[in-house]
C-alpha cells in the first residue's frame, strides 16, 4: 500500500481486496475495479470483542480519519483501553460511502496492538489508499467506517490446484497469495463478489499483477485468515 504499505506478506500494509464491482483486466498488484458494487459484511470467526469493544475500535478509527482530512497528528492511543484492545492483532479499516469503497488499508502481521494499529490504518485508509483521491472533509460525514480484525494467518497446504479450491472456505478464509515476488490479499468479504473459488483466485492473482491463471503454476503459496468485522452502521445506530 501506499506510504507504509507494501506487497510482502512478511511486512505490513495491503490493499485488502475491499473492492467495487470486480473486472478481469490485470493493473500493477491493485484490484482491478470497474463499476460500483456494495461491500458485503462479513465477520468469519466466532465474536471476540463486546458491544463496547466494538464501539471503542470504531470510535479511534472514526476520529483517526476526522484528524487525518483535517490535517490534523495522528490520533494517539488513550490510556486505560481495555486489555483485549493492546494485544497485537492484524487488522483493516475500510471506508465507505453509502456501500461504495473510499479507502482501504491494514496490516495482516499482529505486530502492534490492536487500537494502535486501528488508529494508523484508519489515517492511512482515508490518506494514503492509492486507489483513491483523499477523503475530503465533505465527505467524512457520509463515510461509514468498518474494521475488520485478523486472526493470525497460518499457512494453506495442497498438493494441486483442485486440491486446494477445496480446501478453500468461500465466505470464511481470507487469503493472502504469494507467487514469487507477487503479493496480495482478499478479506473474507470478498466471497460474496466472488463466491466461486477458481474466479477468487484468478482475481486475486490479477491482483497481483500476475495473468490470472498463474496460481496453477506450481510456485503459489497462501496464507489463510478469518476476521471479525464490524461496522459504524451496525454498532452505533440506535
Amino acid at each position: 500500500m501506499t506510504g507504509s504499505k507494501c506487497a510482502c506478506v512478511v511486512l505490513m500494509f495491503l490493499h485488502a481486496g475491499c473492492v467495487r464491482k470486480i473486472r478481469t483486466d490485470s493493473d500493477t498488484g491493485k484490484d482491478a475495479t470497474g463499476t460500483s458494487s456494495s461491500i458485503a459484511p462479513s465477520s468469519t470467526i466466532q465474536p471476540g470483542y463486546s458491544s463496547q469493544d466494538r464501539a471503542t475500535l470504531l470510535g479511534l478509527a472514526r476520529q483517526s480519519l476526522q484528524k487525518a482530512v483535517a490535517g490534523e497528528p495522528l490520533t494517539s492511543v488513550p490510556p486505560g483501553l481495555p486489555a483485549q484492545l493492546l494485544v497485537k492483532k492484524g487488522c483493516f479499516v475500510t471506508l465507505t460511502i453509502k456501500g461504495e469503497l473510499r479507502g482501504c488499508i491494514g496490516n495482516i502481521l499482529p505486530d502492534r496492538p490492536l487500537a494502535e494499529s486501528v488508529v494508523s490504518n484508519a489515517r492511512l485508509a482515508a490518506l494514503n489508499d492509492s486507489r483513491f483521491s483523499p477523503v475530503t472533509p465533505a465527505e467524512v460525514p457520509d463515510i461509514d467506517v468498518e474494521v475488520s480484525v485478523l486472526s493470525t494467518p497460518t499457512q494453506l497446504h495442497f498438493i494441486s490446484a483442485d486440491d486446494l479450491m477445496k480446501k478453500l472456505r468461500p465466505h470464511v478464509d481470507g487469503v493472502v497469495l504469494k507467487i514469487g515476488e507477487h503479493r496480495a490479499t482478499f478479506l473474507p468479504q470478498v466471497w460474496g463478489q466472488l463466491p466461486d473459488p477458481n474466479d477468487f483466485l484468478n482475481h486475486l492473482t490479477t491482483k497481483a499483477g500476475l495473468y490470472p491463471q498463474a496460481w496453477r503454476d506450481g510456485n503459489t503459496e497462501l496464507l489463510i485468515y478469518q476476521v471479525e468485522a464490524f461496522k459504524e452502521s451496525e454498532v452505533l445506530r440506535d
